[in-house]
């Protein structure tokens, strides 16, 4: 098991737990920062990295599978974001979906 891999999962949980509670900031009812939750999600990003050379799947499939979802989620967050941050942002968003 490479300590390496185990070190990128958890840097990548803690990634996505952090754009996961930026997401939440600004919402009517959110909640507060929960410890365990970004625990978990970081724990959970060490057991992935640990765990995914041993799928047999070659390293570059798992990178681009890995890379595009994580790309995905963190730009949807990050958008969601933005756009309960800033009414102008959202009600530009909104109009150009009414004019598509």
């Amino acid at each position: 098991m490479s300590i390496e891999l185990i070190a990128l999962g958890i840097l990548s949980g803690v990634f996505v737990a952090g754009a996961g509670y930026l997401k939440s900031v600004g919402k009517t009812n959110q909640d507060p920062f929960d410890k365990i939750k970004f625990l978990k999600t970081t724990v959970l990003g060490g057991i992935v990295g640990g765990v995914v050379p041993y799928t047999g799947l070659t390293a570059d499939v798992v990178m681009i599978v890995l890379v595009n979802a994580g790309v995905v989620t963190l730009v949807e967050n990050l958008l969601k974001t933005i756009f309960r941050k800033s009414e102008t942002v959202r009600n530009l968003y909104f109009k150009i979906n009414v004019l598509a």
